[in-house]
C-alpha cells in the first residue's frame, strides 16, 4: 500500500500530552515521533499508540529537527503537528481532500493564496489556521486569534529554517486550509 500522508511529531517530556495528539491522526498513513531524549514516558506512549520513534536530540535546533525527521518519512505529503496538539476530525477530512486535489492534472483544487497567480496544476503545501487554548479555554482575541502555520506540504518542497520559531519553506503554491489545529500548551 502507498503512503501518502506521514504525520511527524517532535516531542520531548510530552506524556501528558502525546496521546491525545497521536488519537488525532490515526487517519494518517505514518505517524513519526521523534523524541528529543525525554525523561518521562512519552516513548512509551507513543509506541503503544503505534507510531514509530526515533530518539534524536535537538540541541535546540527545532529546524534542524523537523530536517531530518523528513528524511524518516515515506509519505507523500508531511503533515507536522507538535506534541501538545490536536487535528479536529474536520481538519482531518478537509486534509484527505484536498491532497489528491492538489495533485497535477486535478480540477479540484480548493484552495490557494489570495493574491497570488493561481496554477491549478500543482499545491505544494498548506497553511493552517491555529487554535489555541489556555487551561482550557479557547484565546479567541489577540495575536494567537490570527496564526496560521504551513504544516502539511509535499515531500521534498521544501526545508526548514531558522532554530527557533522555525519556518518551512515551500517552494511552489500554497493554500489555506480552512479547519484549525488545536493547541494545547497548557492543558
Amino acid at each position: 500500500m502507498k503512503t501518502v500522508i506521514s504525520a511527524i511529531i517532535l516531542a520531548k517530556d510530552s506524556e501528558t500530552t502525546i496521546e491525545k495528539t497521536l488519537q488525532s491522526l490515526t487517519w494518517c498513513d505514518e505517524l513519526i515521533v521523534i523524541d528529543d531524549d525525554s525523561s518521562d514516558g512519552t516513548v512509551l506512549l507513543a509506541k503503544k499508540a503505534g507510531a514509530t520513534v526515533y530518539i534524536h536530540k535537538s540541541n535546540d535546533d527545532f529546524a534542524a529537527q523537523r530536517n531530518w525527521a523528513m528524511e524518516k518519512a515515506k509519505g507523500e505529503w508531511i503533515l507536522f503537528v507538535d506534541s501538545d496538539e490536536v487535528v479536529s476530525s474536520e481538519l482531518a477530512s478537509e486534509i484527505s481532500s484536498v491532497i489528491p486535489a492538489a495533485e497535477p492534472g486535478s480540477s479540484q483544487i480548493k484552495t490557494w493564496i489570495p493574491g497570488q497567480a493561481r496554477n491549478d496544476n500543482v499545491i505544494n503545501g498548506y497553511y493552517v489556521k491555529r487554535r489555541d487554548y489556555l487551561f482550557g479555554r479557547w484565546l479567541k482575541h489577540g495575536e494567537t486569534s490570527r496564526v496560521r502555520l504551513l504544516r502539511l506540504a509535499k515531500k521534498g518542497s521544501g526545508k526548514w529554517i531558522r532554530p527557533v520559531h522555525e519556518v518551512w519553506n515551500v517552494r511552489g503554491e500554497t493554500g489555506y486550509l480552512s479547519h484549525p489545529i488545536l493547541h494545547y500548551p497548557h492543558p
